[in-house]
């Protein structure tokens, strides 16, 4: 979890109000080049304050905190919000950390913590469908990064997926085969997604695994 800043929360805060006073903001955010310069140019205010807002926006609050999250983080000094998510996903890490899978998954994805912990909630350590619920939420997430054209997050975590699978137990390549490759190529059939868009990141022995699901749904 990246640190909390405070002056930066501040200083977003004020371009939004300044922002705001002259136009909607989606207009800025959603605006191309020229659209900007246009928008600097009759709003009165400069291009480079404008380009800080966005750049703010995009790389730390594109996502929704409420009033009384922004004062607990003020009161703290750090979000305590994302916090108790950290705490959650520490105490459900056992059996992922004795295993590895999960850990490598995550540190190739910086969006597969959040995707995870919507799953999470619903399955403490002891429950045993607990790392199936991971891989299951694992393939879900690698589908919208398709979907979503995030082509840059996806090749890391697939290639990450191809070094679990390697080091691997045999149990816990059944997990990975039955959960995660096969689901997504059964998916890929269903929806019609290029089965090649994943199959490029892959390695040989999660490409064989792809390839026997393929042809048990034959």
């Amino acid at each position: 979890m990246e640190a909390f800043d405070l002056d930066r929360m501040d200083e977003y805060e004020a371009l939004t109000s300044a922002i705001g006073r002259q136009g909607p903001l989606r207009e800025v955010l959603e605006a191309d080049a020229q659209k900007l310069r246009h928008i600097a140019a009759n709003w009165g205010l400069s291009h480079d304050l404008l380009t800080r807002f966005r750049k703010l926006h995009r790389e730390h609050f594109s996502g929704y905190m409420g009033e009384k999250r922004k004062a607990m983080a003020r009161k703290y000094q750090y979000d305590v919000k994302n916090a108790a998510h950290l705490i959650r996903l520490l105490r459900m890490g056992s059996e992922f950390i004795v295993s590895g899978i999960l850990a490598q998954l995550m540190a190739a994805s910086p969006t597969f913590a959040k995707n995870w912990d919507l799953t999470a909630t619903h399955y403490p350590p002891s429950d045993p469908e607990t790392l199936p619920a991971a891989l299951y939420a694992l393939s879900s997430h690698l589908q919208q990064l398709v979907v979503k054209d995030r082509h840059a997050e996806l090749a890391p975590l697939l290639t990450a997926l191809e070094v679990a699978y390697a080091h691997a137990s045999p149990a816990q390549r059944e997990r990975l085969r039955q959960c995660v490759i096969a689901r997504l190529a059964w998916d890929c059939r269903e929806m019609g997604l290029d089965p090649q868009l994943f199959l490029i990141h892959l390695g040989p022995r999660c490409r064989a695994v792809w390839a026997e699901a393929e042809s048990d749904r034959v």
